[in-house]
């Protein structure tokens, strides 16, 4: 008991150096929203608080329920397949500790360039409730290789739905959603090359520790090198694991299919609670896609803006008015972005409380 609550007190200040770049990087996404929001307005200028609070009160409250479950939805898929992951290494956990993870991720990804800090923080979590630190590496790997792949299947599915949808962006958002379409595709790509040349990455690692160890950086870095080579074997041994289960790996694809699927539900909900016809459904969800995958070419949390102007310039394809387009962008990016992280900021804190109180009472 005193090893593990060691272990987790090493953890728990190892990372306590980065507590203030998190939240320099909490800080700086405030004003970045913030900063997006008074674009998305001063844009339009009759913009009015008065009819945007109008709008939002005459929506249908079925379809803006429908949206929040959805975004529940997006929360809850991620937890589901962590959870899976980990059932298959022997760990069965509550549904309330793979919220936590999924939490964390999305939380600490939307607050740090490029969503580095989203998994670190779940592995953070995982180390908490007794999972190795490789174990954990190998299942946030395994799941973001099956998000890349759902993210890249459902921009697959959005084309053959509507072929069109492209053409009704401006040139320049094109470029911005080919790129994002192509940085996806050699993020998936690195990642199989992860996953089946594991040695590579510690090799290198290795590498990097003998020369930190030369120019007097790094202590003992024979001894280093001993734990990266156990650390790569641990990591094979997993890894080679995950590959084997097809079936579970399936199902984890599944899991991330309708994570980005109800993602992206928000927003066609929150289209049909203004009052927009159904019809255009399949266009609205095609754009979002699209919107989305454009995201992805800015690290975030310069991403934010991309978002908000991709939206702004396919979405008046569907909706002519301006005014409209400003509520409708405005509610949707609330109900399925700044919602969704202020509810997994809360998650994550209250878990982070509760756990540290648990392990001081221990």
């Amino acid at each position: 008991m005193d090893k593990e609550r060691n272990a987790a007190d090493g953890a728990k200040s190892s990372s306590l150096p980065k507590k203030k770049n998190k939240l320099v990087w909490s800080a700086l996404s405030v004003l970045i929203a913030a900063a997006t929001v008074w674009a998305v307005i001063s844009q339009n200028k009759n913009f009015s608080f008065g009819e945007f609070i109008s709008a939002i009160g005459g929506a249908s409250p079925w379809w803006i329920a429908a949206a929040v479950l959805s975004m529940a939805a997006y929360i809850w898929f991620e937890a589901a397949a962590l959870l899976c992951i980990l059932k298959e290494f022997g760990h069965r956990l509550s549904p309330f500790n793979g919220v936590v993870y999924s939490s964390a991720d999305i939380y600490f990804s939307a607050i740090t360039p490029s969503a580095t800090g989203g998994q670190p923080a779940s592995a953070f979590f995982m180390h908490l409730d007794g999972i190795t630190g490789t174990l954990a590496a190998v299942v946030l790997l395994g799941n973001l290789l099956m998000y890349s792949c759902s993210t890249v299947g459902v921009g697959i599915i959005s084309t053959a739905l509507a072929p069109l949808t492209l053409s009704r962006f401006s040139t320049f958002s094109q470029i911005l959603i080919i790129a994002g379409f192509v940085i996806q595709v050699a993020l998936l790509l690195l990642i199989v090359l992860i996953i089946k040349k594991g040695k590579i990455i510690f090799s290198v690692g290795s590498a990097i520790v003998t020369f930190l160890g030369k120019i007097k950086i790094v202590k003992n870095p024979e001894e280093k090198k001993k734990k990266i080579a156990h650390s790569m074997e641990e990591y094979r041994e997993h890894a080679s694991f995950l590959s084997g289960k097809k079936k579970m790996m399936g199902k984890v694809l599944i899991y991330n299919l309708l994570q980005r699927i109800f993602q992206i539900l928000v927003t066609v909900f929150t289209y049909l609670a203004l009052g927009n016809p159904a019809r255009d459904a399949v266009k609205v969800f095609s754009l979002q896609t699209y919107t989305s995958i454009g995201a992805y070419c800015i690290p975030i949390p310069g991403s934010m803006g991309v978002t908000d102007y991709l939206m702004l310039d396919g979405f008046s394809s569907v909706i002519p008015d301006e005014n409209m387009i400003v509520n409708f962008e405005l509610l949707s990016r609330t109900l399925s972005f700044y919602s969704c992280i202020f509810i997994c900021g809360l998650i994550v804190l209250v878990s982070y409380m509760v756990k540290k109180r648990r392990r001081t009472e221990q």
